[in-house]
């Protein structure tokens, strides 16, 4: 019997893996220049806000179609697939403080990574998805005591 794509255990470690990885990309951005923590960490929830803002008002219904309609899987596959290729762009475009750099390319690389299965319209990549990125934590205390004046991260509960 096939996993269930709406089982609410599986949004429970969905939802806070986007989040901890948004974070971690944000914070380790490929911009030309070096960014602040507090810029890195207000671009990086604004990108976050925008893809979660994408996915449950672009998915939510073509996931519950896919639920119970085999075709509908591909067409649930390919707006997933855009969806994370945007966020990917996004957090590529962020700058970074230069020692959240490797953690925030290395978070980008395994959004193009899910990208990639679900163009190949394979939708477990969507549901398997729960990497999250860990920083250091004198890092995560200092980007996270950025944030706390951030208002656009205050919505997110991120840190």
């Amino acid at each position: 019997m096939p996993k269930s794509l709406l089982a609410p255990a599986r949004w429970a470690v969905l939802i806070p893996a986007l989040l901890i990885g948004s974070f971690a990309l944000i914070a380790c951005g490929n911009g030309d220049d070096d960014a602040t923590d507090e810029e890195y960490v207000r671009d990086l929830c604004i990108a976050t806000n925008d893809f979660l803002d994408a996915l449950f008002e672009d998915l939510f219904e073509l996931l519950f179609a896919a639920e119970f309609d085999p075709e509908a899987e591909e067409e649930f596959a390919e707006a997933a697939a855009g969806l994370f290729r945007d966020f990917a762009d996004d957090l590529s475009g962020i700058s970074t403080p230069p020692d959240v750099r490797q953690y925030h390319d290395q978070w980008v690389a395994s959004i193009e990574r899910v990208t990639q299965e679900l163009e190949a319209g394979n939708i477990e990549a969507f549901e398997e998805f729960d990497e999250d990125l860990e920083f250091p934590q004198e890092i995560e205390d200092r980007l996270a005591a950025a944030a706390a004046d951030v208002p656009e991260c205050q919505e997110l509960g991120m840190f």
